[in-house]
């Protein structure tokens, strides 16, 4: 019966023991059955009920939430957006059917989530920051090539926010352009090396930008994003939903922000493909950094 279960279930004795698991139960809770029979349910999740004093008074059938610790090993993403290693609890949905049999109790369960304190989540969002922050200083003291340069800032760009696309957008003298660096999902059209024309990126867009002025567009054809007809029908040949996009401004030898600059020579852009984004201060900010990085090297 375990075997052929389209669900994640586990036997108990009527001490709350585990006695059989079936496969997705086990891939679930992420240890070998030899570690798991013969512990309790209640090793597992936090849970108050009391196995032993289970009767038949009882309701036959309950439901709970409960919160499992995991004790440092990741299982992944939450809510699609990336969370490092170090993720702490699992949250499971699970059903308890008291007598099953005589002095077995069966329990149906399911992963609904991860949960990590608003805490810590921005404490590890700062230390990849600070990492990736420090890795792209190193290599322009470095004076490596600026190609290594933009493919280290697209490629751990994309993986810290989660993004489908990363690119870096040079804009040409003649006020055409293209992009020259992309980390993209392989599910997603490549762009890089593709030129584009003027009324892709006007002029008075790329004066805003020479400004200074960031862009964080969640969702493409919202009226409030100010994109024309056209620059939607163009991003979304290409899947974007939402983009955030900040300038990369260059300066001259004698001056440096945040004095005026001197010309607007590229952007530093984010794409989401798959579903509609509310970017983050927190991801406006990294992304601002970099672009200063890359327009010093």
């Amino acid at each position: 019966m375990l075997a052929r279960a389209q669900e994640a279930i586990a036997l108990l004795n009527h001490r709350g023991q585990l006695l059989a698991l079936n496969d997705l139960a086990l891939e679930i809770l992420q240890l070998p059955e030899s570690q798991l029979i013969g512990r309790p349910w209640k090793d597992l999740v936090s849970t108050s009920v009391d196995f032993a004093r289970l009767h038949r008074g009882a309701q036959p059938l309950e439901t709970y939430t409960s919160v499992r610790r995991l004790g440092g090993r990741s299982f992944g993403a939450w809510q699609s957006q990336p969370l490092p290693a170090n993720l702490q609890q699992q949250v499971l949905e699970w059903s308890l059917t008291r007598e099953v049999m005589p002095r077995r109790h069966l329990v149906i369960f399911r992963e609904i989530g991860h949960r990590l304190t608003q805490a810590e989540v921005a404490l590890a969002q700062q230390q990849q920051q600070a990492e990736l922050f420090a890795e792209v200083t190193l290599k322009i003291r470095q004076s490596l090539q600026l190609a290594e340069i933009l493919h280290t800032t697209v490629t751990e760009v994309q993986r810290l926010l989660g993004a489908d696309r990363v690119l870096v957008y040079q804009v040409l003298p003649d006020g055409t352009g293209k992009p020259i660096s992309e980390a993209v999902l392989p599910d997603y059209p490549k762009i890089l090396g593709m030129q584009f024309p003027e009324e892709v990126f006007p002029i008075e867009y790329q004066q805003r930008y020479a400004q200074g002025r960031v862009v964080a567009i969640a969702k493409v054809r919202d009226p409030a994003a100010g994109l024309a007809d056209c620059l939607v029908e163009f991003v979304e040949q290409f899947g974007i939903k939402a983009k955030l996009i900040v300038p990369i401004l260059q300066y001259p030898a004698w001056q440096s922000p945040p004095a005026k600059p001197a010309a607007l020579w590229g952007l530093l852009i984010a794409h989401q493909c798959s579903q509609e984004r509310q970017w983050s201060e927190a991801e406006l900010a990294l992304m601002q950094q970099l672009a200063d990085q890359i327009s010093i090297a």
